[in-house]
């Protein structure tokens, strides 16, 4: 008979399989949780402030299954970039808190302006992240931005060409939280995207922080006439800088106008033309005549006069010429009282009609400035010499003071422009003089407001010479270089054996004594000591002649070759007329003009 077998003999080994089985099945649960791929999750809102703080929401189906640990690892980065596939270091760490498998919070942290992407890596419960934790869920695009402000534009029109600047001035310190000093700008016929873009049709101006309230941005070129835009700006020029500002009134592109003159006085009824660069901008009659006004504000989009004292728009009396040029007489009584004391610049608006017309040409500048004036008696001292060099003092009203960068002030003694002009006061400038010929002479001063002259002739040029060499030994020839002014009108003769054509111009050498007898009397040899001849003019300021000192010119005029100067000190002088001498008939005696005849 056969012995049965326990069947408990085995049981062990079948009870210690089981165990095993079970106790991988646990650490598999604690160790591993069941994370989805990289899941692409919603954000709401897709959008916080630059300071951090804002709890978003993370919703992707399946994401954050319940495996999960409660506590997840996230880091942002930039949008244009993908989510590493592992935790790694780059970007900006944050924290996710998984709600349920669906959803999850993260806190944002502290980030500048512009687009990002949260990227979320799983950590097991209990453990801690490391930089080879996967990647488990990318949102979509997070926009971090200051509030987006809409910043009050300095001017809202401006010529196609483009190149001149515009402000961008916002309430408060809009910029205050943009770090970037070089700021992102286009302008866009259409709305203005929520992220900096260069794409085509959106025309990319540069554009500084001045401020944490200002940013001055140089219009763009290419703009297209009569086209208004959007004025876009952004915390930087990264793809990714968010939208920080858009003009609260849009800028219009227009063709330029060119206005002569570009000044004039407010003491004056003064007219002016406005250029348009084609022939049909002002429409002939029965179309009405384009509007024109002046401000010291941005002109208006549409016609209006509706003036501010001092500031504008004051309207303009218009006269059609043609198609491309009309005249304007500027509203003179308004703009004097602004202007009685100051330099004032004034938008030139011109509209295509003056009851509703709008804008229809760039804004030009025209500058208004004091009445100007200058009287008799304006000048001191009252002369000086031909060659110029005498600092004076001009009075009159009106001047520029102080002086500025900017303003017009210049002044001419005898059409001769003054160096170094600057005012001291409203009612003086000094200035020097330059090389002109001897004689009475009018003065002209010429600001922002036009040019105003002399009545009386107030300054007077007198002959003043400066001589090189001016020393010789007795009885030698010398080649005299004789520096001056008002030489080229001047007909030079030598003097001959016989009388002396005193019609003409001559250089001579002479002591005090031909001073004393020619002063207000007919002309005299008497004092002529010797004569520098053979003159060659060099322009109007220089002159060459030879000196003999071995000949001596008697009381009537005759080359006496038998006594030639003496040792002693004479001077040289350039006479042009025959009659008695004044300052402005023969060379002033200086020490320049001192002539020595010694032996060294």
């Amino acid at each position: 008979m056969r012995t049965s077998q326990p069947t408990s003999g085995f049981r062990p080994l079948r009870a210690g399989f089981a165990v095993a089985v079970t106790t991988a099945a646990v650490l598999t649960g604690l160790t591993a949780p069941a994370f989805a791929a990289n899941t692409a999750v919603t954000l709401s809102p897709n959008t916080g402030p630059v300071g951090g703080g804002t709890t978003v929401t993370l919703n992707g189906t399946g994401a954050f299954p319940a495996a999960s640990a409660s506590v997840l690892a996230a880091r942002t980065v930039a949008s244009t970039v993908a989510c590493p596939t592992t935790y790694g270091t780059s970007g900006t760490t944050a924290v996710a808190t998984r709600t349920d498998d669906d959803n999850a919070a993260v806190v944002l942290p502290v980030l500048a302006a512009g687009t990002y992407k949260i990227c979320v890596y799983g950590v097991a419960a209990g453990g801690t992240v490391g930089s080879t934790t996967a990647l488990t869920a990318t949102s979509d695009v997070l926009t971090i931005s200051v509030a987006n402000t809409k910043p009050v534009l300095s001017a809202t029109s401006g010529p196609v060409a483009g190149g001149n600047t515009v402000t961008a001035t916002g309430a408060g310190t809009y910029l205050s939280a943009v770090s970037a000093t070089t700021l992102g700008t286009v302008f866009t016929t259409a709305t203005c995207p929520a992220t900096y873009t260069t794409t085509t049709g959106n025309f990319v101006a540069t554009t500084a922080k001045t401020s944490t309230s200002v940013a001055t941005i140089t219009v763009p070129d290419s703009l297209t006439a009569g086209t208004s835009y959007n004025v876009c700006l952004y915390a930087g020029t990264a793809a990714n800088s968010a939208l920080v500002g858009s003009g609260s009134s849009q800028y219009t592109a227009l063709p330029a106008a060119t206005i002569t003159p570009k000044a004039g006085s407010s003491g004056a009824a003064s007219t002016i033309t406005v250029s348009a660069p084609t022939t049909t901008t002002f429409a002939a009659s029965p179309s009405p005549l384009p509007g024109v006004t002046f401000t010291t504000g941005q002109c208006p989009s549409t016609y209006t006069t509706s003036a501010t004292r001092y500031v504008g728009p004051y309207a303009g009396t218009v006269i059609r010429i043609n198609g491309g040029k009309i005249a304007v007489t500027l509203p003179a009584s308004s703009i004097e009282t602004a202007v009685a004391a100051s330099t004032t610049a004034w938008n030139v608006c011109t509209y295509a009609n003056a009851t509703n017309g709008a804008l229809i040409l760039a804004p030009a500048t025209y500058t208004v400035a004091p009445a100007l004036a200058v009287g008799a008696a304006s000048v001191s001292p009252t002369g000086g010499p031909a060659q110029g060099g005498t600092t004076v003092t001009i009075t009159g009203t009106g001047f520029p003071y102080p002086l500025g960068p900017n303003d017009v002030l210049s002044a001419t003694v005898g059409g001769v422009a003054l160096t170094n002009v600057t005012s001291t006061s409203a009612t003086t400038l000094t200035g020097k003089t330059g090389p002109h010929g001897a004689g009475a002479v009018d003065v002209s001063v010429t600001t922002a407001a036009g040019t105003a002259y002399s009545s009386d002739q107030p300054f007077a040029y007198s002959y003043g010479i400066n001589v090189t060499p001016n020393t010789a030994a007795p009885s030698s020839t010398v080649t005299l270089d004789i520096q001056g002014a008002g030489f080229s009108g001047l007909s030079f003769a030598d003097y001959t054996a016989g009388a002396p054509d005193n019609t003409k111009a001559h250089v001579l050498m002479v002591d005090n004594t031909w001073f004393a007898t020619n002063a207000g009397n007919a002309y005299s040899h008497d004092g002529v000591f010797g004569e520098c001849a053979g003159v060659i003019k060099i322009g109007d300021n220089e002159l060459i002649c030879n000196l003999d000192l071995t000949i001596d010119i008697d009381t009537s005029g005759q080359v006496v070759t038998s006594t030639p100067a003496d040792p002693g000190s004479y001077q040289i002088v350039v006479v042009n007329a025959s009659t008695g001498l004044t300052s402005t008939t023969h060379s002033n005696v200086s020490s320049a003009s001192t002539f020595t005849v010694a032996t060294y």
